[in-house]
């Protein structure tokens, strides 16, 4: 008991940063370009300079978020248990092959991967249903 009372804490501590990664990602690639779109909006009265600004700005602010989420990403993983280690696959040195035609073993996908992904797929489905359902050709643009 008093060991569960230990871990409660940081298992909610974990669930919170599991939850800033994934609405994170969600903002990486759907809030930052309509924050920029809208804040240039605010500053530029010229219709193709708002979308300059934006296309300026928005990458930037996409890298310093990303570098963020890397960081809480870095935490998350320090405070989650390892692997439990699998029986047998763990060799002693000796068995182990010197060539160099081995493939290195690639390690499992952390959170921050998967939610980035994930959000990728959600951002493209929502930008294919805004355009075809909802953006309307208003003609040429105005002189």
């Amino acid at each position: 008991m008093h060991a569960l009372r230990r871990s409660a804490p940081l298992a909610v501590f974990r669930a919170a940063l599991a939850v800033t990664i994934a609405v994170g990602s969600l903002v990486t690639w759907l809030g930052i370009p309509v924050l920029w779109i809208w804040i240039a909006g605010q500053l530029v009265d010229e219709y193709p300079s708002i979308y300059l600004l934006a296309l300026g700005a928005c990458p930037l602010t996409m890298v310093l978020w990303g570098w963020a989420l890397h960081r809480i990403n870095a935490l998350y993983c320090e405070l989650s248990p390892p692997p439990p280690d699998v029986p047998g696959t763990q060799r002693s040195a000796w068995l182990g092959s010197s060539s160099g035609d081995r493939t290195p073993r690639r390690g499992a996908a952390s959170l921050l991967d998967v939610s980035m992904i994930v959000s990728v797929i959600v951002a493209l489905a929502v930008m294919a249903v805004w355009f075809f359902a909802f953006a309307h050709n208003s003609g040429p643009l105005p002189d």
